[in-house]
């Protein structure tokens, strides 16, 4: 076995090469929402500050059905797992969502 740098070469040839590293990765999915992704996704600051609670239900309700979507589609056994967990905690934020909806007396 080689070191990777023989066949991808080094941070410093790469980044010569126009093939540096990626600013970022990111995980798709995380508790309120898909995170840096095409597809519906939102944040926290979102679902805190200036949207109505239908406006912040929908976007739950989104990431509910994408992740639904992805539980069926799973490869393995494991990424069912964490589409699963993922899709509870969403689940337990639209509750949270709800609740908080029914005690605001200006909802």
């Amino acid at each position: 076995f080689q070191a990777d740098e023989v066949y991808v070469g080094t941070p410093e040839e790469r980044a010569a090469q126009g093939k540096g590293d990626e600013e970022s990765v990111a995980s798709h999915l995380g508790t309120h929402g898909v995170i840096n992704a095409p597809v519906g996704g939102h944040d926290g600051e979102f679902l805190a500050i200036g949207h109505t609670y239908s406006e912040r239900r929908a976007k739950l309700m989104g990431t509910i059905k994408e992740l639904r979507g992805y539980i069926q589609t799973a490869e393995s056994a494991d990424d069912k797992a964490l589409y699963e967990s993922k899709l509870r905690k969403e689940i337990l934020a639209l509750n949270k969502l709800n609740k908080d909806e029914e005690a605001d007396p200006e909802a």
